[in-house]
Parts: structure tokens; sequence; C-alpha cells
């Protein structure tokens, strides 16, 4: 079995994905779709994988600069990896590819080379970015008249990571690239611009349910594919924690706030375990509670901050929370200050809170970067494991 070795995409896909398969993401020309193979590509390389990677629209020394922008050098793996250049002849340039094509119109030239490249290693991975590029070079027509034999090469393969882009080709060349083992979509989410985007597993032969499901994502350099969550808002009451909480949890943060005490709000960026968001404090006294309303537009998944020392105050987490909350937001509770002598324990504070079924809290020090990452592993989890976060406009 093999894997993609990208966050969510092998969860979607079962965990793993058969050896000789096609894995293709089918991207809008707006939205960038190659990073996944570049991404899958070098995870595998990392985890002792040979791999063919093949140049159809850049020199194979740009492609490896690309690489390195995203933080993986493929200079360390180089005696892994069989370049396939179909580029540089194009324009005149040399090239020490393991394998050049003389004539990159020429289709046949073309398989020719992958071919040779995907049976001199072992079992190894093959990545194409993208197969539009070799329509467009050497025509609809005869790139499915040669499909077929792409197809077998796919099979001699550990796994095919493939991307392409959906320029208006004819219907027979989207039907039979649609026909591969696996497509991922790759979409934007427009209204005017496109905002977002967003991949769902839409085909994998060899699982009996696809998963209804999208996921926002951001390519970031260095780093790849991260699944994107555009906002979480930390609430609580005054003195609960929240921006302990945002500055523990965070890769970096601010706050606007006077004497110590948050007045407008916090803001963070978290950048772990496969997860990019900006999370967002909301200032606790009551003066300010105007603001609760705007502060949550748009939000994805709420933190509520209780004191867990001062149950006076657990009736007012609560109605921060009813303020900001519309139903079917995914919501944690956090009984922060569980290291103080006087905490009340979980079971108590939600017993007095008497929330919604459904709804969790979890005990949490909010100094404590475990503690914390927990808690923003278990709202995360809530929030990507929605169905139909997404959806398109048709």
């Amino acid at each position: 079995m093999a894997r993609t070795s990208i966050i969510l995409v092998d969860e979607m896909l079962g965990g793993s994905v058969p050896e000789g398969s096609s894995v293709l993401f089918l991207g809008e020309p707006t939205v960038e779709s190659e990073i996944f193979v570049y991404q899958a590509f070098y995870k595998n390389l990392e985890m002792g994988n040979e791999g063919v990677l093949v140049a159809l629209s850049k020199p194979p020394q740009y492609m490896m600069r690309e690489f390195e922008e995203y933080g993986w050098p493929l200079e360390e793996y180089r005696e892994k990896i069989v370049f396939v250049d179909n580029y540089s002849m194009l324009i005149g340039l040399p090239s020490d590819a393991e394998f050049v094509v003389k004539n990159p119109n020429d289709i046949n030239e073309v398989i020719d080379a992958i071919e040779g490249a995907v049976n001199s290693t072992n079992n190894g991975l093959l990545g194409i970015a993208s197969l539009s590029m070799l329509i467009d070079s050497c025509g609809e027509k005869k790139f499915l008249e040669n499909l077929d034999r792409l197809k077998r090469i796919f099979k001699k393969t550990k796994m095919a990571v493939l991307s392409f882009v959906l320029w208006p080709y004819e219907e027979e060349t989207i039907k039979r690239i649609n026909d591969l083992d696996c497509v991922i979509d790759v979409k934007g989410i427009e209204q005017r611009v496109v905002f977002g985007e967003y991949f769902k597993v839409s085909k994998a032969k060899w699982l009996d349910r696809i998963e209804k499901r999208s996921v926002m994502f951001k390519a970031i350099k260095p780093g790849g594919v991260r699944a994107y969550i555009p906002k979480i808002l930390v609430t609580g009451p005054f003195h609960s924690g929240k921006s302990t909480f945002i500055h523990t949890l965070s890769t970096r943060a601010v706050s606007v706030d006077r004497l110590g005490t948050t007045i407008a709000l916090d803001h963070g960026h978290v950048d772990h375990a496969g997860v990019s968001t900006d999370i967002f404090g909301t200032p606790g006294q009551e003066r300010f509670d105007p603001l609760l309303k705007t502060l949550s537009i748009n939000a994805i998944g709420i933190v509520v901050l209780v004191d867990s020392t001062r149950p006076e105050t657990f009736e007012r987490s609560k109605e921060m929370w009813q303020a900001v909350w519309k139903t079917g937001l995914p919501v944690i509770f956090l009984a922060n200050k569980q290291d103080e002598p006087d905490a009340k324990s979980v079971d108590e504070i939600k017993k007095m809170l008497r929330l919604p079924e459904g709804i969790g809290i979890l005990p949490c020090v909010a100094k404590d970067k475990q503690k914390v990452l927990k808690a923003f592993e278990e709202l995360v989890g809530l929030i990507l494991h929605k169905k139909e976060e997404v959806t398109e406009d048709e």
C-alpha cells in the first residue's frame, strides 16, 4: 500500500492507496493543484521510496528550486530521483536529466521516456504535474489515443500522483481523465473573486463509499499544503485566560490591550499538525459585548474559556457562548486554571453550566502548551470532520 502523506487526503482515501493506483488532483485554472503532486512526491522520498518526476512545463532545475521554496530540498534525495525532461529541448536548453525527450510534441517519445524511467526504478512513485501540459503540447486526439498506455505504466508504479488543469478541453477528454483510479477535485470558492480553495475526493475506486467532505486549504511557503480554517473565535469572561491561551497556542500573536487587559481583541496564527488557522479572542468585560457578534462573523469554530476558580462567572461564560454561537457551529468549553488548588472539577463545572448534549468540556491550563494543543486538536477534529463544510456554486 502507498500513501500521499498529505494530512486529511490519506484519511479521506481510507488511510492508504493500493499500489499501482493513479491519484489525480483535478484543479481549476485559478487554483494551485501542482503543489499536491510536489508534496506527495517529496514525502515519499523522505519515506525511502524512489521516484520518477516528469518535467512538462519547466526544466528540472527550476522544479528543484520550486521544491526548495516549500522547504523540500530535492538535492538531498537526488540519487533516488529519475527525471524525465520534456521541456528543455523545447526551448533549446541543455539538460542533464536521466531521460531527455528530444521532441516534446511527439507523445510516443514522451511516453517511451516515462516508461523507461519507471522501469529503471524499484517500484517507485511517479509524479506528473501536469497532464494538461502534455495535452497542450501533443494534442487531445493523440493524448486520448495513448492514455491507456499511460495507465498501464501507472500500474507499474508504487503510485502515480498527477495533476490536471481543467481548461476548456473536449468533453471526451474530461470524461477519460475522470476515469483514473482516484480523482480529487481542487477548487476555488468564488464570490466575484476567489477567496478560498478547497479539495474533496470525488472518486476512489477502492472505496465502497466516498466521504462527503470538503476541506479548505492553503499552500504555504515553506510548509506545503495545510488544511485551512479561516477563523476560530476564543471567548470567555474577564480574566478567564483567553489572551494566555491564544499566546500559548499561536505561532505568532498580538493583543490590543490597555494596562494588561484586552480592550479590543487578541489575534494569533496557528500552524500545527497540518492545519493553518487564525484565532481571534474577544474582550471579556460586559461593556464590550456589542463587539461579540461582530468578532464572531465568519467564525468556523468557538473556544469558550471558563475560570475554574470563579464559579460566579460560569453563567457569564455560557451567556458569551450563546451570544456568538450559531446552530451546528463546532464549540468546545475549556475549564481553565485546573492547576489551582481551589479549581472546580470538570464534572462540577459541566453540571453547573448545564450544557446541551454533545458539547464537551476539557480540563485546561492556558499556559501549558501540551494541554492547549490538545484542546486545539479536539476542536479542529470537530471542524474538519463536519460534512459538507463547503457547498459548490452550481
